[in-house]
């Protein structure tokens, strides 16, 4: 008899070992499958948050250029331009409406825009900014470093 209880004992121990690692298998199983379900989800917007980026490279007054300097393409549209508050309308000739990557776009902001920090906000939150009083404006009433009475009147 004393060597079935050995036997016993074992099997009891491979029992549980088998049952503890079944259940810390179970348990890891369900919680990586939520977060990939959630990741599934998010899908395209989950590498929007991860990789978007834009950029101001150019700005007359009237023309901004904008470059998407990240790896989402990102709805033209969907851009807000503002500055101390106020918002400012826009048009672009982008065919499509999407700005891929690395690809440019030039807004037409169709009001005119005074000294200030001109911000843009994009789909996920990518923004740039670009202090306008620093650049020569027609008709933000601040007679600038190049501006003169024939090239802007309105300010000089």
């Amino acid at each position: 008899m004393k060597g079935q209880s050995n036997v016993v004992v074992i099997i009891i121990i491979v029992i549980i070992t088998i049952s503890t690692v079944s259940l810390v298998f179970l348990y890891y199983q369900s919680v990586m499958g939520k977060a990939t379900t959630e990741l599934e989800e998010r899908g395209p917007m989950n590498n929007c948050y991860q990789s978007a980026n834009i950029e101001i490279t150019d700005f007359d007054g009237e023309n901004m250029t904008i470059r998407n300097n990240g790896g989402a393409s990102l709805n033209i549209s969907s851009f807000n331009i503002s500055s101390l508050g106020n918002n400012y309308e826009y048009t672009f000739s982008d065919a499509d409406g999407i700005l891929k990557p690395r690809e440019k776009v030039v807004l037409n902001i169709t009001e005119s825009i005074g000294p200030g920090v001109l911000k843009v906000t994009g789909e996920c939150e990518v923004r740039d900014a670009i202090d306008t009083r620093s650049l020569n404006i027609c008709g933000d009433g601040i007679c600038g470093y190049k501006e003169n009475f024939s090239t802007c009147p309105s300010d000089c």
